[in-house]
């Protein structure tokens, strides 16, 4: 199959260990089309088509911002979208209705993009097998957190962190997790909604024990507490997660275990080829049903550009800052347009 993915390149890897022919357009330099603006799908397939590349499959990744693309209702094949931050951008709902399904990886928000007449389905995040994860180094990092501290969504992580450290020793860094995570024994997670974020699935293919905090999102349909993850804390509650790391740290044969058995699943279960495959099944049987015949009739586009507007109209609504004055303006230009 032919996989024109849109957007971040997260999957491409998948696609391409399942023998998928795969295509990327995006924003980052090392994209097979590189986009520097805001352009329509039509535009891209028209210059795949360029390069011998007519797609079967077309995968719009959520990058964490905002759409790249337009008039992807009117894609001549199968189409589908990877929402991945539901949780701090509700315009993908709305957005998912220029799709033929939509995959989310967060659990507790499959039902709203199914209610809305989308076929939804869970998908959770994943670690990049194309990286070699686990290598087998000393642990001389207790405790270690890699990530944003100061992002604006997520304004209690710092204060989080360091009530942490003023119970229980904790390194705290950015930049690339795979080193500091193999010196590990323990990566702390912390979330910004409660969402099953990417450092869940590193961390244990790192072959450290995760720290997870207790939310809903699918989590304990993923992981077994004291089987595959240290027991979740209660959110906010630093005192509680070091406490729960000293008590890890203090039995090192059941950490080890615990760390084993997370690693050994994620490479079992929770690759990007696992959920390469998942999509792939899941478009295949659709594609015996042809739903992008469907999308592509006039009445359907029309109710499809009604809904796709209240996905454009949010984003407007939220680009305030003056700065953002061009993406505002082209948004609301999008949304009259439909």
């Amino acid at each position: 199959m032919r996989v024109l993915v849109l957007g971040g390149p997260f999957l491409n890897h998948g696609f391409e260990a399942l023998g998928c022919e795969v295509l990327n357009a995006g924003d980052k330099a090392d994209c097979d089309l590189h986009c520097t603006h805001p352009m329509s799908a039509l535009t891209i397939v028209e210059r795949a088509g360029g390069l011998g590349f007519s797609p079967d499959l077309v995968v719009y990744c959520d990058s964490g911002n905002m759409p790249q693309f337009f008039d992807l209702e009117k894609l001549p094949c199968l189409s589908a979208f990877y929402s991945i931050d539901s949780y701090c951008n509700p315009w993908h709902i709305p957005f998912g209705h220029a799709f033929d399904a939509v995959f989310v990886a967060q659990k507790d928000y499959v039902e709203l993009f199914a209610q809305s007449g989308t076929p939804a389905f869970w998908l959770p995040l994943f670690f990049c097998s194309a990286r070699r994860h686990y290598l087998e180094q000393d642990r001389d990092i207790p405790v270690v957190f890699v990530g944003n501290i100061g992002a604006r969504n997520n304004s209690d992580r710092r204060l989080f962190l360091d009530a942490f450290r003023r119970e229980h020793p904790l390194f705290v860094t950015r930049g690339d997790y795979v080193p500091l995570f193999n010196r590990s024994r323990i990566v702390l997670n912390q979330t910004a909604a409660g969402e099953i974020n990417f450092r869940c699935f590193e961390a244990l293919a790192c072959g450290a024990a995760l720290l997870m905090e207790e939310c809903s999102n699918g989590l304990h349909d993923l992981f077994i507490s004291g089987e595959h993850m240290l027991p979740t804390y209660t959110r906010g509650d630093a005192r509680q997660a070091a406490a729960t790391a000293k008590t890890a740290l203090d039995d090192p044969a059941a950490l080890a275990r615990i760390a084993r058995q997370g690693r050994e699943l994620v490479e079992r279960r929770h690759s990007d080829v696992h959920r390469a495959a998942e999509i792939l099944r899941v478009m295949k049987d659709l594609l015996r049903e042809a739903p992008h015949l469907r999308r592509l009739l006039p009445e359907n586009l029309s109710r499809r550009g009604v809904l796709l507007a209240n996905a454009y109209y949010f984003l407007a609504c939220e680009l305030q800052q003056p700065q953002h004055a061009p993406h505002r303006e082209f948004f609301l230009r999008l949304a009259r347009s439909l």
